[in-house]
């Protein structure tokens, strides 16, 4: 054992000398100062996409910026609340408040400020690890403490107080220890007490509930140490705390009773009917939620069930509330408070792990260690090695640093740039009307508000229609209801400032003004993400698309067109939603969602011009699908289902290998696939390396088409039906080749037709006329095979034919087609 430490028969370190730690302190310091710059840029960029929102950001802001001014937590973003505390009971809010007397408050002091306390989070817990496993497991643990992705969730999730609570969590724990501790002098245990209640009644200031997580706290170390007095008055302090904020603080300020409470109003039907428990738990997918609190841990939180008594408090009220969004581990910030405990008994599980090696190997004299310092420690870095390769993995799938596969730096375009420049001349004196992902940008001021609902009559509205989601119609409200009632003040790139009670002297407005529509045209340099030529009609080309990911929702798809000739009033873009085999499941039509087409209709574009049209609402959610496709289509008609009313897309280039689905009137744009819970997904590429096939056969029809080759039949006997199931591999060659139909009859005995596939290639959805040269298509046929059928040796005949004349192409050998063989047993 290294100098300055002394170790006691269990391996348990009793006191070092801090000289011999430095060098592992200044690489733990580090960590934490990497970790609180990338997480403070990333919640700074996020911010500056406008992706930050008025729950909560711009809620806390503002109750913080009004507390300044001498009125306590008063806000007006939850109109008829007028008061942050009918929320929640924040004390630790009345740190910032100097800040904002000095100038230097708002988003971006929150934002910075968050990210950096839940950085320092890593140097406490380093602490408590430090003497059970040394310094270099020590510091394994807190890296794979900051690169938790719920923990990384809730820094990124705009500002909440709770998110503050874990650092102070961390530090109470590491005095506890200290004071709880028998090896502790009585002046130290003196000292730690006193700094242990520092740092409880900071993480109780985060939060109301918080009392309830310090409560059970008390109850571990009571029953850790059987040091009940102590104990019992950390209980009671947590107790005291979120029963005061609960039933006496929050009722004095909130309207109608605690705004809370109807998200556990249903827990009284289920005292009689314990069904409502378990249909609540499948809705809430509980096994995926508990995967995602300890598989970053690698589980050996579990080993140390005692320390997860802390947890219990926020584990009930996110599982046991109605509102999903507590149900999202890695979206929001609901899991903060758990995260130091989870990462506490990791550490003690290894410990726990280390002591049971050490009860089973060795010697077993009473007076000595049965295994050696050396290879105790050895176990335990083995351990945590364990778990810094899990959270690593875990991370690198679902984490949001540069290191994670999932990592997105947002751009932060001219459009946003523009945003942030009139925010900051809005004069801040005035009551504004701000919609949710604005909000935080103006909410340094004594009245603003963000639901439509609750716009007052003296309200400036402050709006983006080009990001504006179309909820309820609401960009058409705007349109017809909200705009001839105000004065226009500003009106560039779907911006619109508006004053109420119309000043006439005004020059009137017109939604046609091109500044303002600038938001629906494609800038002079613009280009699309995936770009393609694909007359629909005669009349409208697609020239590309682009696909903007969000790891918690669906993804939204901008679509860049020019219309050829004047384009009727009805005609709309729609995007579907198909399964994996190119079924249609789901339509978003753009006429009733894009904010493109409510505000500039087809029927008024130039010919020439390219209009991006956004979707950036959708009628579906992909969470739960393992794998899903989108596609584009054309339609005049008010049924989107109407085949008869779209227009045919005729793909004219492409470099992906886009499918055409539902009698070739719909466009496939890309494909997806969830990968870690998370989508992924791109256009179809085009496959021009040749996959292996069982069997070659490379006969060449027409000069055109080669059959490249086959896999072994399969036969699939269920249900009473009879299928062959087999794949097979084709090849374009020249540059052009006809529209044809691939057949595949199967053959009996006598020669008589028992089953037969005539379609396009790959299930319809990929003619031979769209394949590139040389490139390949690989499709899997099925063959139903007739009832009654005798066993005995069946042939499959597949070859091509021009489905306008009915000619069969002729391969090389002057045959039009090929025969496998194959045997049908009854």
């Amino acid at each position: 054992m290294s100098k300055g430490v002394l170790v006691n028969a269990k391996g348990f370190i009793l006191r070092t000398q801090e000289t011999g730690f430095k060098p592992y302190n200044i690489i733990v310091w580090g960590i934490i100062i990497i970790f609180a710059v990338v997480l403070a840029a990333l919640a700074l960029n996020r911010h500056a996409a406008f992706e930050t929102n008025g729950f909560d950001l711009g809620n806390v802001n503002q109750a913080v910026w009004n507390t300044a001014q001498g009125r306590l937590f008063a806000f007006t973003n939850m109109a008829p609340l007028t008061n942050r505390l009918t929320l929640h009971v924040e004390p630790i809010l009345f740190l910032f408040v100097p800040f904002y007397w000095l100038g230097l408050g708002g988003p971006k002091l929150l934002l910075t400020a968050q990210a950096a306390m839940v950085a320092l989070g890593a140097w406490p817990l380093y602490l408590i690890a430090r003497p059970r496993i040394g310094p270099p497991g020590a510091i394994f643990i807190s890296v794979a403490y900051l690169l938790y992705p719920a923990l990384e969730a809730a820094v990124l999730f705009d500002f909440h107080a709770v998110t503050l609570a874990p650092t102070f969590l961390l530090f109470a724990f590491y005095y506890l220890e200290k004071t709880f501790s028998l090896h502790s002098s009585f002046v130290i245990r003196h000292s730690s007490l006193a700094a242990s209640f520092f740092f409880l009644l900071l993480a109780l200031s985060c939060k109301e509930d918080m009392g309830f997580v310090v409560a059970m706290l008390g109850l571990y170390f009571g029953l850790r140490y059987k040091r009940w007095k102590p104990a019992a008055l950390i209980f009671a302090l947590g107790m005291l705390w979120s029963l005061t904020a609960i039933l006496l603080i929050q009722p004095m300020f909130a309207v109608g009773g605690n705004v809370q409470g109807a998200r556990y109003a249903w827990l009284a039907d289920a005292l009689s009917n314990p069904q409502l428990l378990w249909h609540h738990f499948q809705q809430v997918n509980l096994p995926d939620y508990l995967w995602r609190l300890f598989a970053p841990v690698a589980g050996l939180s579990l080993l140390a069930p005692l320390a997860l008594l802390p947890i219990l408090p926020s584990l009930a009220i996110n599982l046991l509330s109605t509102h999903p969004f507590t149900w999202r581990a890695e979206e929001f910030h609901y899991v903060a408070p758990m995260a130091p405990f989870i990462f506490i008994a990791a550490v003690l599980g290894i410990r726990r792990m280390g002591e049971w090696a050490n009860g089973r190997m060795g010697r077993t004299t009473h007076h000595a260690p049965r295994i050696s310092h050396h290879s105790l420690f050895t176990i335990h870095y083995s351990l945590f090695i364990i778990l810094l390769v899990s959270s690593l993995t875990y991370h690198y799938f679902r984490g949001f640093t540069p290191l994670a596969r999932p990592f997105h730096w947002r751009p932060v375009a001219a459009h946003q740039a523009l945003g942030a420049e009139m925010a900051a001349q809005i004069d801040p004196t005035l009551p504004l009307f701000a919609p949710l992902n604005l909000n935080p940008r103006v909410s340094g001021r004594a009245v603003l508000h963000q639901d439509f609902a609750n716009i007052a009559s003296d309200d400036w509205l402050w709006l983006d229609v080009s990001t504006l989601p179309n909820e309820n119609n609401i960009q058409q409200h705007i349109r017809d209801n909200l705009l001839p009632n105000y004065s226009v003040i500003s009106a560039i790139d779907g911006y619109l400032l508006l004053q109420p009670n119309p000043i006439h002297y005004l020059r009137q407005f017109t939604i046609h003004h091109s500044p303002f529509l600038s938001f629906t045209l494609a800038a002079e340099n613009e280009t699309p993400q995936y770009q393609v030529d694909v007359e629909f009609g005669d009349s409208l080309r697609l020239l590309g698309y682009d696909i903007h990911f969000n790891r918690a929702e669906t993804e939204q798809v901008t679509t860049y067109w020019q219309a050829e000739q004047q384009l009727p009033p009805e005609v709309s873009p729609v995007l579907f939603l198909s399964d994996a085999d190119g079924v249609l499941q789901g339509e978003t039509v753009a006429r009733d969602f894009s904010p493109t087409l409510i505000w500039f209709p087809p029927d008024q574009w130039q010919i020439g011009q390219t209009i991006k049209v956004t979707f950036n609402k959708l009628n579906w959610d992909t969470r739960d699908k393992r794998e899903y496709r989108l596609a584009l289509g054309v339609t005049t008609a008010v049924d989107p289902w109407d085949v008869g009313a779209r227009w045919r897309p005729a793909v004219q280039h492409s470099p992906y290998a886009n499918h055409l689905m539902s009698e070739r009137t719909v466009l496939e744009l890309a494909c997806f696939e969830r990968v870690a819970g998370m989508s992924e997904g791109a256009p179809p590429v085009r496959q021009m390396r040749q996959p292996i096939v069982q069997h070659r056969l490379d006969a060449v029809f027409s000069q055109q088409v080669r059959l490249v080759g086959y896999d072994t039949p399969q036969i699939h006997q269920t249900n009473g039906k009879t299928t062959v199931q087999l794949d097979l591999l084709w090849q374009g060659l020249g540059l052009e080749r006809g529209d044809y139909i691939r057949f595949v009859h199967l053959l009996g005995p006598n020669g008589q037709l028992w089953g037969q596939w005539d379609s396009p290639p790959v299930n319809g959805m990929y003619p031979t006329l769209l394949w590139s040269e040389r490139e390949f298509a690989l499709e899997d046929v099925e063959v139903l095979v007739k009832p009654d059928y005798p066993a005995g040796l069946y042939t499959l005949h597949i070859g091509l034919y021009d489905p306008v004349s009915g000619q069969r192409l002729f391969n090389e050998f002057g045959q039009d087609h090929i025969g496998i063989n194959v045997k049908i047993e009854k």
